[in-house]
């Protein structure tokens, strides 16, 4: 079974306050949600270096940092009970530390660009399940800068909501474009033509968030289970940071959006 965001049904009360009041009433927002007694915990992986766009996570954007950036993104959504951050890098657990979140130092092995993702999903969430018990966590990146609180809000509001029939929640953006597999149309006819509006919907995982169980995490090693629901974000608020254009654009339209 597929869902996507936004299942007006489901989501209530939350989602009209969302809509009527936007981020002035995330107070409000905030005061509701722990009145549920949830415990959701927002885990930030970042490394010190990266491969493609060096010191990413730390180097100068905008008036901020994107790591400083995300740390505040999620604190003004108040949708977390603890942020943690993890990392190899002395710099970026201080910055953690400055930014008020909980600094997690982690073995270095865990941050080589040969080291399988999976393993770094397992040692991470068996960290969080040690630490916390078998609590909801909330995979988070810096790579999307216009990803704001929000957002945040909204997919911890629709993970909340989620039925059983959902094992997870991914943050989505849909890809509208004729797509080729091994030679041949993916998701459109040869003939006849088919109109770009009238081509199947299909989403691509932009990594801003994806929550599921901490020991899901562990036995899947992995962010997908079996019956993800999609929380759906716009391409142009979902880019991912991989590449320094991908950089100088993102941090260009941080600017006009703030009237930097």
């Amino acid at each position: 079974m597929l869902a996507v965001w936004p299942p007006m049904d489901s989501l209530d009360l939350w989602f009209i306050i969302y809509r009527s009041h936007g981020r002035q009433n995330l107070q409000t927002m905030s005061y509701i949600r722990r009145k549920e007694k949830h415990t959701v915990i927002a885990l930030i992986a970042a490394k010190g270096n990266s491969e493609r766009v060096p010191e990413k996570n730390t180097r100068p954007f905008a008036d901020t940092n994107l790591l400083q950036l995300k740390i505040e993104q999620l604190k003004e959504s108040e949708a977390f009970d603890e942020i943690v951050v993890s990392s190899e890098s002395e710099k970026i657990l201080g910055i953690a530390v400055g930014c008020g979140a909980t600094p997690w130092e982690r073995n270095p092995s865990l941050s080589r660009p040969e080291t399988p993702m999976s393993e770094v999903y397992e040692a991470l969430a068996d960290r969080i399940r040690a630490a916390y018990g078998n609590v909801p966590l909330a995979w988070v990146q810096c790579n999307n800068p216009l990803v704001d609180a929000e957002y945040y809000g909204r997919a911890a509001v629709a993970y909340r909501h989620m039925t059983s029939a959902y094992d997870c929640l991914l943050s989505v953006h849909r890809v509208h474009e004729y797509l080729i597999n091994d030679g041949q149309p993916a998701n459109f006819e040869r003939s006849p033509w088919s109109r770009s509006q009238d081509l199947p919907p299909l989403y691509a995982m932009n990594f801003a968030i994806c929550i599921l169980r901490a020991k899901d995490m562990v036995d899947w090693q992995s962010l997908v289970g079996e019956r993800p629901f999609l929380f759906e974000i716009p391409r142009a608020d979902a880019i991912d940071i991989d590449w320094p254009e991908d950089f100088a654009y993102c941090e260009a339209e941080y600017k006009r959006r703030k009237g930097l």
